[in-house]
């Protein structure tokens, strides 16, 4: 037998056993012989003679089924692993089970077939420390497929964007005239001190300047604020006269207001407000309404008022985001207001431009750089209650009319047609509309994922490239 190898040529075959066999350039286990592997499938045509006539009508053709001949040496260290691997090499997929083929190309790169092996394998040994060996295999599907890739979207939302007037409705209240807030906007990350294990810092939020706080361990509270809107440090409650005082008199007003935001779910928020006498000493409190986050990593408003009792000199307000942590949940805020009047809002046409929360398109785009058809598999989480996926070329559309609960994963095979919950839960039923599509070779393919009524369902589109 010729001892020709392919010397940047990589190729393993997975065995039925598991084991898996592999030949590389450069060990003692060589690739020299690999038939029909690069070379495109056959074609079958069905054709019936033009009656009186020349020539034939003609079907379409289709690929036929890909024939591989893959032939090896395997020269061994010592007799015993020869006599191992002619054993090995005997049993390769001998209980014609499925095994998968690689071919990894210095310059090709990595292509992979499942195939069953077809008539006798030869395998030679002789009878020292050398074998040669001859494997005859078929691929029904004649494609040779790359590594997967992938994209993904949320499902497709309408964003944010600007409202009249620009700056809100409204515009903000830490402009207002009576505020007496000095860091309300705020304009750096001075006062707003904190009560408890937090990481504060100073960032913009949604095109907005905020005081961030990130909970670093487990608790009750996400934010337990001090000093909101003022310049005050203190992380407790002030003991004397400072800059997180503000000014009140026995039966005036206090009005705060703030706006705050999470990036988790489960928290909520309320204003407090405390009154000091003119020592500083904390005589009377009253706490504003609990009020559910409504929207995750946005704004909302919370306001607060109540009557100063007597003998007081000073108030300030507290923010606080309640819920239980587990660290590294955020909350923010900015926007407040401390005042002895009603806060107005402005209307000017200075401030920050706000845009609103961000949208998604809902679209996922995958290239096929191979020459072969392929099959995209779309994987669908969250909660979506029913949902829609169109390629955006041709319109062909997938509908499905059962709801996917959070934490479930339900796949559809464009290959097989298959639509699998959980891996195992047929589903194919619930598939109302199906107009498969595949990405054809050196094409891109973009889908669009619409759920009204969804939450944070996403899908994730992958596809192996093919070649023929």
């Amino acid at each position: 037998m010729a001892l020709e190898t392919f010397t940047t040529t990589a190729a393993s075959l997975t065995l039925t056993t598991g084991e898996m066999l592999e030949l590389q350039p450069g060990t003692n286990q060589v690739l020299t012989h690999l038939d029909g592997w690069f070379s495109p499938a056959g074609t079958r045509r069905e054709g019936t003679a033009r009656l009186w006539a020349h020539g034939s009508f003609s079907e379409r053709g289709w690929r036929d089924q890909r024939v591989i001949t893959l032939g090896g040496h395997i020269f061994t260290g010592n007799r015993g692993d020869a006599a191992r691997m002619t054993d090995t090499l005997a049993a390769a997929l001998a209980d014609g089970t499925a095994g998968k083929f690689i071919v990894n190309d210095a310059d090709l790169g990595y292509r992979e077939a499942t195939v069953f092996i077809q008539g006798t394998p030869t395998v030679n040994w002789d009878g020292n420390l050398d074998i040669f060996f001859m494997i005859d295999m078929v691929a029904p599907d004649p494609r040779k497929y790359g590594l997967p890739l992938t994209a993904s979207t949320l499902a497709a939302a309408p964003g944010g964007g600007l409202a009249f007037d620009l700056f809100g409705s409204g515009g903000y209240v830490h402009t207002s005239p009576g505020n007496l807030a000095n860091n309300a906007a705020p304009y750096d990350g001075n006062g707003w001190g904190t009560s408890g294990a937090y990481v504060r810092t100073y960032e913009i939020i949604n095109g907005r300047p905020a005081i961030v706080v990130t909970k670093s361990g487990t608790g009750s509270y996400l934010w337990y604020g001090r000093n909101m809107g003022t310049t005050g440090t203190s992380t407790g409650t002030p003991t004397s006269v400072g800059p997180g005082l503000v000014p009140i008199t026995p039966g005036q007003t206090a009005y705060a207001s703030v706006d705050m935001g999470v990036d988790t779910a489960g928290f909520d928020g309320k204003i407090t407000l405390r009154f000091f006498n003119s020592s500083g000493t904390e005589i009377g409190s009253s706490a504003g309404p609990v009020t559910a986050f409504s929207t995750l990593n946005s704004w909302q408003t919370f306001t607060h008022s109540a009557v100063a009792p007597a003998n007081s000199a000073y108030f300030y307000a507290e923010n606080v985001i309640g819920g239980t942590t587990v660290g590294g949940e955020r909350g923010w805020a900015g926007d407040a207001y401390l005042g002895t009047t009603p806060p107005v809002a402005s209307t000017g046409t200075a401030g920050v431009l706000d845009f609103g929360a961000a949208g998604s398109p809902g679209t996922a785009t995958l290239e096929n750089v191979g020459t072969a058809d392929a099959a995209p598999v779309f994987t669908i989480t969250g909660y979506a209650p029913g949902f829609t996926i169109t390629e955006v070329s041709t319109g062909a559309r997938l509908i499905y009319s059962e709801p996917v609960l959070e934490g479930q994963r339900l796949v559809i095979n464009a290959g097989d047609g298959s639509v699998l919950l959980d891996g195992y839960a047929d589903r194919s039923g619930y598939l109302t509309r199906r107009e498969w599509t595949r990405v054809p070779g050196r094409t891109r393919n973009t889908y669009l994922f619409e759920s009204p009524g969804n939450t944070g369902a996403q899908m994730t589109l992958e596809m192996r490239p093919a070649w023929w």
